[in-house]
């Protein structure tokens, strides 16, 4: 097995590279959904004592504590996949388109 094309102090210094660059980015995005995840968990418990604040309807209050968390949760995936290098703009609109098509299917309900 003929290596005179394999020079290892070069293939060392690509994945030390690689390594720094997406470990360093890998590690601030679990950073973050550490993070995101206490916020969101944060929101849901704020929204219930809230709910029980003002004597709202009990089948309202899980439903507005959930839809607190999965709209944390949401900001902070998409946070996450633009830090990794993810573009997001295509996404959020999909996103938003979407919740534009729910919110005009639900405007005769409310």
């Amino acid at each position: 097995m003929d290596m005179s094309g394999f020079d290892l102090d070069t293939t060392i210094a690509v994945i030390s590279n690689l390594i720094t660059t997406w470990g360093i980015k890998v590690v601030g995005a679990i950073v973050v959904l550490v993070i995101g995840r206490w916020a969101a968990g944060w929101a849901r418990k704020i929204v219930r004592t809230m709910a029980a604040r003002i004597d709202l309807d009990p089948t309202l209050a899980p439903f507005l504590a959930s839809l607190a968390y999965y709209a944390v949760i949401a900001m902070v995936l998409i946070a996450v996949l633009g830090m990794i290098g993810i573009q997001t703009a295509s996404l959020l609109t999909v996103l938003g388109a979407s919740a534009l098509a729910i919110g005009l299917a639900m405007q005769g309900t409310l």
